[in-house]
């Protein structure tokens, strides 16, 4: 599953250009920091495989997509969630229940709402760095 953070650049100099781009790139590493505490954690393996790669924020596969989205994934003709051999899952209409405290699907929701306002702050920051001294 991937984040993608991005900035409408029309009409920008060059310098707001360099500094949108920045800004995307601190924006994604604050998002994904903000969001750990909310990404289902049992095993540890979609936190630990987050990562920032310029404006994108990857969770490891394949089931971080699921993950998010908190169904369960079952086989479509047995509806079980252990599929037969090559066959591929399907989101159900159950709910996975989440064990680590405080974690949920779509944890970007939480995430922005406990931290939007900072996230404005970074990227605005982050837009009009060294415009003073031009």
């Amino acid at each position: 599953m991937k984040v993608k953070v991005s900035i409408e650049r029309w009409g920008l100099s060059t310098h707001l250009r360099q500094n949108a781009d920045r800004a995307e790139r601190a924006l994604a590493a604050r998002m994904k920091a903000d969001m750990e505490p909310f990404v289902p954690s049992r095993s540890g393996r979609i936190r630990a495989g987050a990562r920032v790669d310029g404006n994108r924020i990857t969770y490891p596969g394949p089931y971080s997509g699921a993950m998010y989205r908190g169904r369960v994934q079952v086989d479509p003709k047995t509806q079980s969630p252990f599929a037969r051999p090559g066959v591929r899952k399907v989101a159900s209409d159950r709910r996975i229940r989440y064990s680590t405290p405080g974690t949920s699907a779509y944890w970007l929701t939480p995430a922005k709402r406990a931290h939007l306002s900072e996230w404005q702050k970074l990227v605005a920051k982050e837009i009009t760095h060294g415009l003073d001294k031009k």
